[in-house]
């Protein structure tokens, strides 16, 4: 039985779909507004707005208004609008209250005497009264509404303003006429108690063209007192059906009050339809993470409410949000949930991971997205990790996708003794979430390690880490593998590398063949937002550096999601991060799109045995760092490395040799005692290679071959390309 492998035909069909995609890929704008856009949707029954700085509820008869102030509002606070009436000059006719219609970015209550409109915008609402007719009578055209708030209401100019004393304040802007004809008219507006009059006058209603429409404006000149922060802590996946990215995060409507948010945006970094509200119930709605179902081309999101951990799910197409699952109940505290999503087509579940404060343990249960798009917890918790000296156990991180192999990596850090000494621990985890292997400590010293992330592709990790030392904090990573076992390999033995002197709060994303890592340095009261790419294993830097962006007083880091983690191969990937607006010194979310360019390099199969994993990083012309190199294969064996630029497809047992030895080139090298071995690669700047394709294998001579008549196990073979840089 021939192996499977990629055919002639199959590979060249992979280069050029890859190769369109990239080429004809919009260019990446430097930085795109991933919050700050408005939507509407319904969200548990309740029909949703959501701009800027405000959301809205639309209910039968009544819209609420909440104000989005940040952390400096003590609590929240909101307007309720009511139609009680509309009628000439001192006589009005009550209006009973209806159920709202909306469609896009517009709602309507339909009256027997009028339309009520809210258009929802991201600056604020605009409202309207549509007559068809005028109602019977003389006078001035007469809009009443119930207003109820808590906050100070005042004349401000031709409209009012509400105001949230030592927090920001507000406006409801003057009202304005316009009839079919497009003549207008500026109305009056005041307030009797809790009644709200709006009016035209007589002599411009009275010579109106039929329909006419009286038109205020809620929520124009937000105002915060001061600098807070309202929308912090994204997190990105990326759908591979749809070809959009969804980035989540908190949005801080007072200290007591948050909500999550969505926004899905295009690869090449446009918004895709409105603002998602993913959770709004009253309370706190913190801790967001998210990831993607490649067999559904949706999203799911978990986040905390009242210690609980609880799950939603995402449409990448439509963008509808699900009703919530309860992942983690009970009476302890269960925060910091992370999920890793299913990249391949086999499956339609991901994984979540958590941390129980009051057990001092680790969790994860499998979540699957049904066809549906309902949530589902599959089986019970598992618990990944308890220390047995009861000590602290936090910050677990999943990886964002298993790969190829459905294998999570997950890190977390435990607290030792002396207070202040903690360890990063490495799992792998199943794509039910049970462990594969036993916890390996990167690093089992008396330093202050914290704060741990990874990514991967299910078979090899990045770790980066924060280690604080006298309080002054340095950037670490290390690279992990497994490839079955039940034992983690480390390169170099796990040793950390340093990254960075004066960094704090890394991130981790694979794409590939180089990781990126982020994290943030602070200058007095900026910080600034680096972004690294780097060969996985030697941590050599494969292309420019990136400052993502700069803030004022404010901690914060890029976390993105790369295509390879939906399931796509083109190695992009999109950056989502918390900075400050200069104009209101307020919190916004941002993103960056990014396109790896690490040298070209595909899988096409064809390995077998201890034959490893092939990688070529760092393919660029002028790179002096670029390498071919064999990951976790048979240790301290022969390896030769076939590379050429024909092919011959031969098949051996369950092997496949791909490129034509007889017209390639064999370079002969041991493996070292993990199995590894690096052949460095030389590309001068006007190098001949570049641009050409090359097939690439590496056979390895081990006792129990996959391919006896060789004597050898094959590593999966690799088409590779060398790029110039970006």
């Amino acid at each position: 039985m021939r192996p499977p492998f990629l055919s002639s035909s199959a590979a060249a069909a992979l280069l050029a779909s890859v190769l369109a995609a990239q080429s004809t890929a919009a260019p990446a704008p430097d930085i795109v507004r991933v919050s700050g856009h408005a939507g509407l949707h319904v969200l548990d029954g309740d029909l949703i707005g959501v701009g800027d700085r405000y959301k809205a509820r639309f209910d039968a008869g009544t819209i609420v208004f909440t104000p989005v102030f940040g952390r400096a509002a003590p609590a929240t606070r909101t307007v309720r609008l009511s139609l009680s009436g509309v009628g000439r000059g001192r006589t009005t006719t009550p209006v009973a209250a209806v159920p709202p219609t909306f469609t896009e970015l517009s709602v309507r209550y339909e009256h027997a005497a009028c339309t009520e409109s809210y258009d929802v915008r991201a600056d604020g609402l605009e409202q309207s009264f549509r007559f068809a007719s005028l109602p019977a009578g003389e006078g001035d055209l007469v809009v009443r509404l119930r207003l109820q708030s808590e906050l100070s209401v005042a004349p401000q100019g031709d409209g009012l303003r509400f105001t949230y004393p030592g927090v920001g304040s507000f406006d409801l802007g003057a009202v304005t006429g316009i009839d079919d004809a497009g003549e207008r008219c500026a109305g009056s507006m005041r307030l009797v108690g809790d009644e709200l009059e709006l009016s035209l006058p007589a002599p411009f209603v009275d010579r109106a063209r039929l329909p006419l429409v009286l038109d205020p404006f809620l929520g124009a000149l937000f105002h915060v007192v001061a600098t807070t922060s309202i929308d912090e802590a994204p997190r990105t996946a990326y759908s591979f059906g749809s070809d959009r990215y969804l980035v989540v995060w908190m949005r801080n409507n007072s200290a007591t009050d948050v909500d999550v948010l969505g926004q899905r945006i295009a690869r090449n970094g446009a918004p895709v339809g409105g603002v998602l509200s993913i959770a709004a119930q009253p309370g706190r709605n913190f801790d967001p993470a998210v990831a993607s179902i490649r067999v559904r081309d949706g999203f799911l999101v978990a986040y905390v409410r009242n210690d609980d951990v609880l799950c939603r799910s995402v449409s990448a197409a439509t963008g509808a949000v699900s009703l919530s699952t309860i992942l983690a109940g009970g009476a302890d505290v269960q925060r910091a949930p992370d999920l890793g999503g299913e990249a391949t087509l086999a499956d339609d579940d991901g994984v979540c991971v958590w941390a129980d404060y009051d057990s001092n343990s680790i969790h994860s249960v499998e979540v699957g997205l049904n066809a549906d798009f309902s949530v589902a917890a599959r089986g019970s918790p598992r618990v990944v990790f308890h220390d047995a000296a009861n000590a602290v156990v936090d910050f677990p991180r999943i990886a964002k996708s298993g790969g190829t192999a459905r294998r999570y990596g997950m890190t977390c850090y435990v607290q030792q003794t002396p207070p202040g000494n903690h360890d990063v621990l490495f799992f792998v985890l199943d794509d039910t979430g049970a462990t594969m292997t036993a916890l390996f400590v990167l690093d089992n010293s008396t330093l202050d390690d914290i704060v741990p992330t990874c990514d991967g592709d299910g078979s090899h990790w990045t770790v980066a880490w924060e280690r604080v030392i006298a309080g002054i904090s340095s950037i670490q990573a290390a690279s992990l593998s497994y490839l079955g076992g039940g034992t983690v390999l480390p390169y170099r033995n796990g040793t950390p590398t340093t990254l960075s002197f004066a960094g704090r709060l890394p991130a981790v994303t694979w794409i590939g063949q180089s990781c990126l890592v982020s994290w943030f340095e602070r200058n007095g009261n900026t910080a600034t937002c680096r972004l690294l790419p780097l060969e996985p294993w030697s941590f050599q830097q494969c292309e420019a550096s990136r400052t993502i962006a700069a803030a004022l007083d404010l901690d914060f880091t890029a976390y993105g999601a790369a295509t390879a983690s939906g399931g796509n191969p083109i190695d992009e990937a999109l950056f989502a991060l918390a900075t400050v607006q200069a104009s209101t010194g307020n919190s916004d979310i941002q993103g960056q799109e990014w396109q790896a360019r690490d040298g070209f390099s595909r899988s096409l199969g064809g390995g077998c045995g201890q034959g490893g994993e092939p990688f070529a990083p760092c393919l660029l012309a002028g790179s002096f760092f670029a390498s071919l190199r064999l990951r976790a294969a048979s240790p301290s064996r022969l390896a030769a490395l076939v590379i050429g630029r024909d092919r011959i497809d031969l098949p051996c047992g369950t092997c496949a040799l791909v490129p034509d030895p007889a017209t390639g080139v064999i370079l002969a090298q041991a493996t070292d005692l993990h199995g590894d071995l690096q052949v460095p690669v030389s590309l001068p700047t006007g190098s001949v290679f570049i641009g050409m394709f090359l097939y690439a294998q590496w056979l390895v001579f081990d006792p129990t071959p996959g391919c006896a008549p060789f004597g050898a196990s094959f590593s999966p073979a690799q088409v590779i390309a060398v790029e110039l840089p970006g």
